[in-house]
């Protein structure tokens, strides 16, 4: 709550911080909502929040008159409280005077001084006896592991812990060892999927309980597996020095695991433009769990206000032991963050990090990966459930639409010309080309102010349904001690009803394949701006070229080996053959859910140095300009003495790379991904983004042959130098010096 809401009397209760913020919840809904309430049933509801303030947050509507839902109140009510929230954001109102019914939990209450009342905020404060005793608590099995013969998925501390136990916290639920997520509910779910897995297919249950999700798919050269668990969701795992390659060759303990949700911004609609980043800004106030889908909130969900969220988070997170303590064992978690990309959104975390050695010329000290923490892991893999259903307010646009504004206010003090080129130079090329479609340009402050929060809270949540994501492992473990929590967390996620509706666009549907297309203008384009600087007399071109390459993302090796080559050539005509630049940067996008959308992008810099034409091209840029196209044109195939030197250089890079996690993240993204509807329609038919094989990345390198170099060109890099955009930054004293017409009237700055 806000600062102004605080009463004076608070601060005495600082030291007991759960049971305090807890009070301060309630008064501050006291003061907010004056609400005069002649429900009797209303009035039995708002009595009860005032000594479990944790029920406040589950409060449910029912359309249905004769509702039986604990906390249900009526639909003028639930507005009159929106309303009312929206007000007070906007005008705190004064502090509450005199004392508040809530100041009651302050006070020893005899019936809470038992073991289970203090497990629910164990992780707040440790003390040794209750732990020991919670210990001997966990081992005595409850009624619903006794009825059952399954394997279970849930750790010991999930005994117990019914759904209705949740009447009885007012922080973490009883029971659940400061775990958020209700484990004893999702190993129910585990159990009926099991059953009836076992009745439809008895021969997959066998290996199912062998490596904790059903395999589908192994790759003998790179060692990566594909599971998929119950849902159908599909795991794609690289173990540490796996397969023949044996890379990453050192096992150091680290463990990261990726939620990918294939859409990202290009699934926003004009009413969600900007949802994506706001979600990478990990600004929700509260995160939501599923267990059911019967259609009452307080059976269905589970929400937790961001403050315990992440205060669990931090724990886990939090190393306490010296570094000579812990060598040669795995290292502290780090808590899940939110990634937006153009056509994904992410959910990443770090299970476990590196092993500490004992010191900088110490012998090497294997790591012991068996002494993983197991409820941590559980743990950090519930917090990246929860960050699939995050519920945002006005606050939340507030600081997005503040974060928004000082980033555009960080682009005007930029006065470095490359890095002012890569901000603003693709944007306003895409921008000028696609005029109409908003997901082609950056996402501006106006976006998130006209930002509805329960779209954006709609928005991502539906990136994560089973039926579009898939989850990615790197890392020193073995395959079942991951895929068992993985399948007790993710594989029991609710699958959304087929007819509902989306607030985005859907990848999926054959209504929304109209949004997934987009072709390329058939002239070329000029524009620029002019920068103010002391060093003047410079010109910043980029070139972009549409790169006509519709399935290129199902050829990894081809598609590192063609940018190697263009690179090269783009090295040779600009540098090596007219000494222009001293410098060439160069991007690639190969769109997975617009068919033959992509593009490549070259920049560089150039001067008045040995000027080809001084009255009509003083610095260099359009004799540049067309030796770059030349490049990506007429002479994109090189020589093949050439074509085997840069092969050389190919095989040094993967060699040094395939050792780093984030490599072999690139190499399994899409692997258990469905390609999107309109590919589909567009006559293509492959099951997945990606094929395993192409994690096999040295034997496909070492298998391209000039010949085959040349053929993937033609077909799918074609020449399309005549179909480019140019954009020029150039640095003057002022703008009345400008040399070119096209930078001259746009101030970069402005």
């Amino acid at each position: 709550m806000e600062k102004p809401m605080m009463s004076q009397g608070m601060s005495v209760h600082a030291a007991n911080f759960i049971k305090a913020e807890a009070s301060l919840v309630w008064k501050s809904w006291i003061n907010t909502f004056r609400l005069n309430v002649t429900n009797g049933e209303e009035k039995a509801w708002l009595e009860k929040i005032q000594t479990s303030p944790r029920t406040l947050l589950r409060v449910s509507y029912s359309k249905e008159s004769a509702s039986d839902t604990e906390f249900a109140i009526s639909k003028d009510s639930l507005l009159l409280l929106s309303r009312q929230v929206l007000m007070s954001t906007v005008q705190p109102p004064e502090a509450p005077k005199g004392h508040a019914k809530s100041d009651s939990i302050f006070k020893k209450k005899d019936e809470e001084d038992n073991l289970r009342a203090k497990l629910k905020r164990s992780y707040v404060r440790h003390r040794p006896e209750l732990e020991a005793a919670a210990g001997e608590l966990r081992k005595i099995p409850s009624d619903k592991t006794k009825r059952t013969a399954q394997p279970a998925f849930a750790p010991s501390s999930a005994s117990g812990g019914s759904h209705k136990d949740k009447k009885k916290s007012d922080g973490i639920p009883a029971g659940r060892s400061a775990q958020l997520l209700d484990y004893a509910r999702l190993q129910e779910r585990v159990n009926a999927l099991q059953k009836k897995f076992e009745k439809a297919n008895p021969k997959a249950m066998k290996e199912i309980e062998k490596f904790g999700a059903l395999p589908v798919k192994q790759e003998p050269n790179s060692g990566i597996r594909i599971y998929n668990l119950f849902n159908g969701i599909g795991v794609n795992i690289k173990p540490f020095a796996s397969g023949n390659m044996r890379v990453p060759i050192v096992g150091n303990g680290t463990v990261v695991v990726e939620i990918v949700s294939l859409g990202g911004r290009a699934t926003e609609s004009p009413a969600a433009k900007g949802a994506c980043d706001v979600a990478a800004m990990g600004l929700e106030d509260f995160v939501a769990a599923e267990y059911d889908s019967t259609g009452e909130l307080r059976v269905d969900k589970e929400i937790f206000p961001m403050k315990i969220f992440q205060r669990a988070s931090n724990i886990r997170s939090s190393e306490d032991a010296k570094p000579i303590e812990r060598v040669g064992l795995p290292g502290p978690p780090a808590p899940p963050q939110m990634l937006c990309d153009r056509e994904f959104l992410r959910i990443k975390a770090t299970l476990s990090s590196a092993c500490v050695k004992s010191g900088p010329d110490a012998p090497e000290v294997p790591c012991d990966t068996s002494a993983l923490n197991h409820e941590e892991m559980l743990g950090i893999l519930s917090d990246m459930r929860l960050k699939m259903m995050p519920m945002y307010n006005t606050r939340s646009i507030r600081r997005a639409y503040s974060n928004v504004l000082s980033a555009k206010m960080e682009e005007k003090r930029e006065s470095n010309p490359r890095q002012v080129i890569k901000t603003a130079a693709v944007n306003n090329i895409l921008k000028a080309r696609f005029p109409s479609d908003h997901r082609m340009r950056r996402v501006e402050p106006s976006d998130i102010r006209s930002l509805n929060p329960e779209t954006l809270s709609r928005w991502v949540r539906e990136q994560f349904d089973p039926d579009r994501i898939e989850i990615n492992v790197v890392g020193d473990i073995d395959v079942k001690i991951i895929l068992e929590p993985l399948q007790l967390i993710f594989g029991t996620l609710i699958k959304r009803p087929a007819n509902s509706k989306r607030v985005g666009y859907d990848v999926y549907s054959e209504a929304d394949v109209q949004h997934f297309t987009r072709a390329w203008g058939s002239s070329d384009s000029k524009t620029g701006c002019h920068l103010i600087d002391d060093n003047v007399e410079r010109a910043f071109p980029m070139l972009m070229v549409p790169a006509q390459d519709g399935i290129s993302f199902r050829g990894g090796e081809m598609r590192q080996i063609v940018t190697a080559m263009i690179e090269k050539q783009l090295w040779r005509n600009l540098r090596m053959d007219e000494g222009l630049t001293y410098f060439v940067g160069k991007h690639a996008f190969h769109s997975v859910l617009f068919p033959g959308f992509g593009y490549r992008t070259v920049d560089w810099g150039s001067g008045k140095y040995n000027a080809r034409d001084p009255a009509s091209d003083p610095l260099n840029v359009e004799f540049s300009v067309s030796k770059a196209k030349d490049a990506l044109g007429k002479d994109r195939i090189i020589a093949k003495d050439m074509f085997q030197i840069v092969m050389k250089s190919i095989e040094g890079h993967y060699k040094t790379h395939l050792q780093n996690i984030e490599e072999w993240f690139g190499i399994l993204r899409g692997m258990s991904l469905k390609l999107p509807k309109a590919f589909e329609s567009n006559g293509l038919k492959e099951p997945t983004l990606k094929d395993i094989d192409e994690g096999a990345v040295m034997e496909g390198l070492k298998a391209v042959t000039y010949q085959k170099y040349k053929q993937w060109m033609d077909s799918h890099v074609p020449d399309k130098s005549s179909q480019t955009a140019v954009f020029v930054v150039e640095t003057m004293d002022k703008k009345e010096n400008a040399k070119y017409e096209m930078t001259k009237s746009i101030d970069c700055m402005a």
